[in-house]
């Protein structure tokens, strides 16, 4: 299973855009649209708690499609995205591509603490925790 994650996270480093750039889009992404997703949730949860668990359910698979898209080279591509033609073309595929691996990530991490927040409103068992032999 560890090969997999490794070529995944392979994927945001190699090619040919500058390191900078790669480091600009995770902070854009983990601390930007991380944080504004955080505030927006923490407003809407105010009427609503079960509003993050349910939002995360409905994502689906956001890890599946980032690994797909990481060890399968399809975004290392991406020519609709190119600006110029020819030697001039600015190579922005790139980075369309490691962003939409990045935002893919975000979701993945919405997701996990959705769930794990579903995992904790749910309340136990009746006589689960208080200790007592429920076996027949």
């Amino acid at each position: 299973m560890s090969a997999p994650y490794g070529r995944n996270w392979s994927y945001l480093w190699i090619g040919t855009t500058p390191t900078w750039q790669t480091v600009l889009l995770i902070v854009a992404f983990f601390i930007g649209v991380w944080g504004l997703f955080l505030l927006v949730i923490g407003i809407l949860s105010r009427k609503h708690s079960w509003i993050l668990p349910v939002f995360a359910i409905g994502l689906g698979a956001p890890r599946w499609c980032q690994m797909l898209w990481g060890t399968t080279f399809i975004g290392h591509s991406l020519p609709w995205a190119d600006i110029g033609e020819g030697m001039t073309r600015i190579k922005t595929g790139l980075l369309v591509g490691k962003s939409l691996w990045l935002w893919l990530g975000v979701l993945d991490a919405i997701q996990g603490v959705g769930l794990g927040m579903l995992l904790l409103q749910v309340p136990p068992l009746p006589g689960f925790l208080d200790g007592a032999d429920n076996r027949l």
